[in-house]
């Protein structure tokens, strides 16, 4: 049995025993865009953006194969979180602000903080320096 197969056969187990409404899911880490399969759907190629937490609902509900990238994703926290994309921290602060997550400036810095801080650990940075997106798929499949 392949490592693939092992973890769809786990996807399968943990669904049926869980009675998910749902599919899980599983995320690949990638380095370069040609580790992107032909058949995942890629925002940015269908000329939009949609936020990681988007891909993963067409993955969970749909069952479908999506490559996020920084040039896919909308969502300028994850982003940076993900470091796909290093990104001034007044820049996150105000697209926040803008989004409606954060009322003010004020709120903003209080609710980042502590990403902030966790985004700019340098052992965090070390692990996702090489990787430019992610791939997020049914853990079945």
């Amino acid at each position: 049995m392949t490592e693939i197969e092992r973890y769809q056969e786990v996807g399968t187990e943990v669904y049926n025993k869980l009675r998910l409404l749902t599919c899980p899911i599983g995320i690949r880490f990638i380095k370069d865009v040609s580790e992107i399969p032909e058949n995942a759907q890629r925002p940015s190629k269908m000329g939009g953006k949609i936020s990681l937490c988007q891909a993963f609902t067409y993955a969970r509900r749909w069952g479908a194969t999506v490559a996020m990238t920084f040039e896919d994703n909308v969502c300028v926290t994850s982003s940076f979180v993900h470091q796909w994309e290093r990104l001034p921290n007044e820049d996150l602060i105000e697209s926040q602000i803008k989004s409606g997550y954060c009322k003010d400036r004020g709120a903003a810095l209080r609710a980042f903080g502590l990403l902030l801080e966790y985004a700019n650990n340098e052992n965090y940075i070390e692990r996702l320096k090489d990787h430019i997106g992610m791939l997020v798929a049914p853990l079945t499949r």
